[in-house]
């Protein structure tokens, strides 16, 4: 893949907020403004908001972009000039259409070889030069940990295997080039006959991509203090308690189970925990 889109958390979240604060300095600017691009500006500057609040826009090259647009639009509110302003906003507009066209597909690969199947996607990408229609290829895989001979070993376990999730534009050459890529059986949610297969829900990519720790969305949980859970991962995976205590910062809580015929507290991931009707 392209090596733009292989950031840091840390420079991913850096461009963010540099793109937040232009949009809340020029909603400020706007707010006073005579500008006959007024209305089409706060328009747009609420479309690209809506987009981060739903996931849609994350990666590092879409916040980079999106700001250098912004950046020149600062300027040119501040010189009040109407026409570059206009070209600067349809350029924007014409971001934000990409973004609003790229969406998850879910891709079914052999099992047990999800990264190998990524690896020879990814290269196939590179060597067609799709990467305008191909942006990001996963394997579901979280950290687990595994207590052997009393000590706790880290491995990576795949949530879903058989699977890549795939982040693309849907155009007739990406579709053929994933379709064609060895390893690949085919789309999950494709009626067959040639038709293009059906993109993930927003909630279920988000779902997926909070597990594997690639969205600071915030977790909330269906459950409160004192209900009864189960743990689904973990050392302590399949044991049932009570929830003790909720930290809703840290999408974390303390479930007091009994071990061998013992109270004990742990701490557990929001996300690990189901409710116990």
């Amino acid at each position: 893949m392209s090596e733009e889109l292989v950031r840091t958390k840390d420079e991913t979240q850096a461009a963010k907020q540099t793109m937040l604060d232009l949009i809340h300095f020029i909603k400020n600017e706007m707010s006073t403004s005579d500008s006959k691009h007024k209305d089409h500006t706060v328009k747009t500057l609420d479309e690209i908001l809506s987009l981060v609040d739903r996931g849609r826009i994350r990666l590092y090259e879409d916040f980079i972009e999106i700001s250098a647009y912004l950046n020149v639009m600062k300027d040119l509110l501040t010189a009040a000039d109407e026409a570059d302003l206009l070209d600067e906003l349809t350029g924007l507009d014409k971001v934000i259409e990409l973004v609003k066209t790229r969406h998850w597909y879910v891709v079914n690969t052999y099992s047990g070889h999800e990264n190998r199947v990524k690896e020879n996607l990814e290269r196939r990408v590179e060597t067609m030069g799709i990467e305008d229609a191909l942006y990001q290829i996963l394997v579901a895989e979280e950290e687990e940990i595994e207590i052997r001979k009393d000590k706790p070993v880290t491995k990576m376990r795949n949530l879903y295997p058989g699977y890549l999730f795939v982040e693309m534009v849907m155009t007739d050459e990406a579709w053929y080039v994933v379709r064609n890529t060895p390893g690949v059986t085919g789309f999950i949610g494709s009626s067959g006959g040639g038709a293009k297969p059906f993109p993930v829900s927003d909630e279920e990519i988000e779902s997926i991509l909070q597990r594997i720790g690639m969205t600071e969305t915030k977790v909330v949980a269906n459950f409160e203090v004192g209900d009864f859970v189960k743990i689904l991962n973990g050392p302590f995976r399949g044991i049932e308690g009570t929830v003790e205590s909720m930290n809703n910062e840290a999408a974390k809580a303390d479930i007091l189970t009994i071990m061998f015929g013992r109270e004990t507290s742990t701490e557990v991931d929001y996300l690990d925990l189901q409710k116990i009707d």
